[in-house]
């Protein structure tokens, strides 16, 4: 508890105990830097939510799509960083809950934490895989996608998303705000002809080696149906948990397609990598496109890889005639690969001297390459 023995004043004289026990935590936002409870040193005591401006309007939209529900902001207090660890939504509106599947949350475009279907409670509570950190004074908007269901019944009432209370957003700071914060009413409707994405594993893979640049982590084959041209803007994998590696044995991390990279230098961070594209991809109905992931390899001798496509809420295209989110048929379960240590070859190039004077030194006795 950082006291310190110079300032123990030793007495003889007894002491009584009296007053009554201490039993429960006696101070709102205690500095409780042993247990991880409370508010922790250099942490700020608040946290402001509120409905964002831009969070969708009413709309109908179409069943198996993933989609935005609602918008939020946070915003820290100016005493300190405030961390998320979590969010409980709630389902409002006359449709059947459970009808709501693949609640996604983001924040800055990265996926903050796996996807949940609506359960029997109307709930889908979403654990941050990282913990989301609010610089203080400063405001963040989270962003929640969810898809109403298409099979084995399509989706026909009103839906919508809300984070009931305060103490639905997981923080050990005071949350405030107008609660419950609603987002707005979606209808369900069923198109036939809307544009879809298939997504597909690419052939296989090689083994790495470590100290490679740009080694081939992933490849992925992306098919458009015959209903539409359609805008491909961007795609965020996650790492299967079959995967010895570590996240940061990989760095530099881009998407290529056609041999350039068409995505900025990111990494993997809590399981997941996005790829946001320089310049959106138009694949027309009918035709495909080829993707490459590629990392510099830094680290994990004989650890595997393998990345895949967890949710289909984790991929951005719009149809370019209904300007609806494209309908996205996940087939891409991703292949593993393995980080190879190498080896290195050892032989002696010469040896200058056989014969040594003694009480002599820096005498050099011979060289060898290493290759």
């Amino acid at each position: 508890n950082r006291f310190r023995f110079d300032f123990v004043l030793t007495v003889s004289t007894a002491i009584t105990a009296s007053g009554n026990n201490i039993t429960t935590n006696e101070f709102g936002n205690p500095d409780s830097s042993a247990t991880g409870q409370g508010t922790q040193p250099g942490q700020g005591t608040g946290l402001t939510v509120a409905l964002s401006t831009d969070t969708p309007a009413s709309q109908t939209i179409p069943n198996g799509v993933s989609v935005e529900f609602l918008k939020f902001n946070v915003t820290a207090s100016n005493d300190g960083d405030v961390n998320v660890t979590g969010v409980k939504f709630s389902a409002i509106g006359l449709g059947n809950a459970s009808e709501i599947d693949e609640v996604t949350v983001y924040a800055d475009g990265v996926r903050l934490g796996n996807s949940k279907d609506v359960d029997s409670n109307k709930v889908a509570q979403i654990s941050f895989t990282n913990t989301l950190v609010i610089p203080k004074g400063t405001t963040k908007t989270i962003t929640v996608k969810a898809k109403l269901q298409e099979l084995p019944t399509a989706a026909t009432g009103h839906y919508g998303l809300s984070i009931n209370k305060a103490a639905d957003i997981f923080t050990t700071a005071t949350v405030s705000g107008s609660f419950p914060i609603n987002g707005n009413d979606m209808s369900a409707t069923t198109i036939t002809d809307l544009g879809q994405l298939t997504i597909d594993n690419d052939g296989t893979l090689s083994k790495v080696k470590l100290g490679d640049t740009q080694a081939t982590l992933a490849k992925i084959k992306v098919s458009a149906n015959g209903h539409e041209d359609i805008t491909f803007s961007s795609i965020t994998l996650k790492k299967d948990s079959v995967s010895t590696a570590a996240d940061d044995d990989f760095e530099n991390v881009k998407l290529y397609m056609d041999g350039s990279a068409i995505s900025a230098s990111t990494a993997i961070s809590g399981k997941y990598v996005t790829f946001n594209l320089t310049s959106p991809i138009t694949i027309t109905k009918n035709n495909n496109k080829r993707f490459v992931v590629r990392g510099d390899v830094v680290d994990g001798a004989t650890k595997t890889l393998k990345l895949f496509l967890d949710s289909s809420a984790d991929v951005t295209a719009t149809g370019n005639h209904y300007g609806y989110a494209a309908k996205i048929d996940n087939k891409f379960t991703g292949n593993d690969v393995t980080i190879d240590a190498g080896s290195i070859t050892i032989e002696k190039v010469n040896a200058v001297n056989d014969k040594v004077r003694k009480d002599t030194t820096d005498v050099e006795f011979g060289s060898f390459k290493i290759t």
